[in-house]
């Protein structure tokens, strides 16, 4: 009784909605006073002797419902004991190139060059709590994210491994990344945009400046990334293939012709060295059998019939061949004959 808690959240659960009483109104039920802050909240010291709070655990700008493993907060409480007010430990930082991009007017990229850093990478990763060991990551900040504008406050700049910090193996990256963030609009009110990137001291985290620079999306086979026009024409070029190969398994195969049959049916013609005979007979049978069906009649089906064909001829005698030749041209020299009797008669007839 007669303590104050700081209670953060979300807008949908505040509101009254019909037939759903809200946080605050929940709360009055209760007993409880409830009043909504107006304004700048800031974290004030515990008031409970020996019970660190939200200020001393640096957990003022933590997103409401996460929180880091309690290894995590452990280590960070006992690493800050343990350095005092020594936060460099022997490092040493140079940041000439740095000052240069910061106050320069146009976008920009820099590095921070550490120097002497044994020292405090070995104590980092020696410090065990609870079983739980540190190591060192470089922070990165990058100003106007994106922006394409020129100005001191307005352009795009980013400046890399600006900190260095030793944080617990259990620690959450994207939530270290977001307190950070957050904590760098607190100080810094003149800043519109932001981004925080954690990583291992001496790897190069791409800017958003140098991932947006191609103005493209990831190469599927690594390397530099592909324009869009890329990309379409590589669409293009699979769905032609696609419906080439569709194609040509569709075709008939060489010699044969496909065709409907009267009934809706796809039928395969003969080969074309079949005479017309040939192709009656070899279908005759099939399309016997089919037309039961078609008129929705089951009767068994007709034997098959070997088909018929021509029989050899047999060899003649030599001597009635002999006959049959001479009087076949006796006929012709008769029908010449009488071919010429009857122009000369009609010649006659004329004069």
């Amino acid at each position: 009784p007669g303590q104050t808690v700081l209670a953060v959240v979300e807008v949908q659960h505040v509101l009254d909605i019909p037939g759903l009483a809200g946080l605050q109104t929940i709360l009055k039920e209760w007993g409880y006073k409830v009043e909504r802050l107006t304004g700048t909240a800031g974290c004030s010291p515990s008031q409970v002797q020996g019970v660190p709070g939200a200020a001393e655990l640096k957990e003022c700008v933590m997103p409401a419902f996460e929180a880091q493993p309690a290894s995590c907060t452990k280590f960070r409480a006992h690493w800050e004991k343990l350095l005092g007010n020594d936060t460099m430990y022997g490092r040493r930082k140079d940041n000439a190139d740095c000052t240069r991009c910061v106050n320069d007017t146009a976008p920009c990229t820099c590095a921070e060059t550490w120097s002497n850093t044994s020292g405090f990478q070995q104590l980092c990763e020696n410090t065990t709590v609870d079983g739980v060991h540190g190591h060192v990551v470089a922070m990165d900040l990058t100003r106007n994210p994106g922006s394409k504008r020129e100005g001191r406050s307005k352009a795009e700049k980013t400046v890399r491994e600006l900190f260095q910090y030793c944080y617990a193996t259990t620690c959450d990256k994207q939530l270290t990344q977001e307190v950070a963030l957050r904590q760098w609009y607190n100080r810094d009110k003149s800043l519109m945009l932001g981004q925080v990137v954690l990583h291992e001291p001496g790897v190069v985290v791409p800017s958003w400046r140098d991932t947006k620079a191609s103005n493209g999306i990831p190469n599927p086979f690594g390397g530099s990334s592909w324009t869009w026009w890329t990309w379409l024409l590589a669409i293009l070029f699979i769905a032609v293939s696609i419906a080439m190969l569709v194609l040509c398994f569709r075709m008939p195969k060489r010699g044969e012709k496909r065709k409907l049959s009267p009934h809706g049916r796809r039928e395969i013609s003969a080969p074309s060295h079949y005479t017309g005979a040939q192709q009656a007979d070899m279908y005759k049978d099939q399309y016997e059998e089919l037309k039961p069906l078609a008129a929705g009649v089951s009767s068994p089906a007709t034997p098959p019939q070997m088909a018929a064909y021509p029989q050899e001829p047999a060899v003649a005698n030599p001597w009635q061949a002999m006959q049959q030749e001479q009087q076949q041209r006796q006929m012709a020299q008769e029908q010449q004959w009488q071919q010429q009797q009857h122009q000369m008669q009609q010649q006659q007839q004329q004069q």
